[in-house]
């Protein structure tokens, strides 16, 4: 399967696509009406991509479907894993910076938490990262990490092998290591760190 990027034209115009199929990046234009911010998938022709208001594309076995998410706020992560997918976002703006977490169970949409007090960027196996928020999924329950600063994305190889990375002016990178985040020397770096 070919790699994928998205993108579009922000703040209300269309979503595009980009495949790499190993030679040449090939442009597919107006592949949604609004713009695209992530993709993720699990398997060759299994992803789902997100973006503004709601916005979700899902492909399995090449067949594409839209799926959005009941809300009028930007989606900017997604993490596939079978029949689950978790995206997570929010609204930036006049003020209201509020994250929302949404979970598609195999049949419908489900709102995990709306109104949180911080924008959430990125999603990874149930772990959640944003604007001074952070969160962790364990079974039924939605916890609340202690989180200091600005997190763009986080990644893992294990569940208790998690970072976390970001800033704005100068960079965050933290390790969850037992119970909590632990700060990781970043000496040396002086700009924002947006992607693990």
């Amino acid at each position: 399967d070919a790699l994928r990027m998205v993108g579009g034209d922000l703040g209300g115009g269309p979503g595009m696509m980009t495949h790499f199929d190993g030679e040449t990046l090939c442009w597919e234009a107006n592949v949604t009406d609004r713009a695209l911010w992530w993709i993720h998938g699990d398997a060759p022709g299994s992803w789902v991509a997100v973006g503004e208001a709601g916005t979700v594309l899902r492909s399995q076995d090449g067949r594409r479907t839209r799926m959005d998410v009941p809300t009028d706020a930007t989606l900017f992560g997604v993490w596939l894993d079978g029949d689950i997918i978790w995206a997570a976002g929010g609204v930036v703006g006049s003020g209201e910076n509020q994250g929302e977490i949404w979970k598609w169970d195999g049949s419908q949409w489900q709102a995990v938490a709306r109104d949180l007090p911080g924008v959430l960027f990125k999603v990874w196996d149930g772990w959640f990262v944003g604007q001074d928020v952070s969160y962790r999924w364990t079974g039924d329950t939605l916890e609340t990490l202690e989180t200091a600063g600005r997190l763009l994305t986080v990644r893992g190889r294990t569940a208790d092998d998690v970072w976390a990375v970001g800033g704005l002016t100068s960079p965050t990178v933290v390790h969850w290591e037992a119970d909590a985040w632990k700060p990781q020397d970043t000496t040396g770096l002086d700009q924002a760190i947006n992607g693990v």
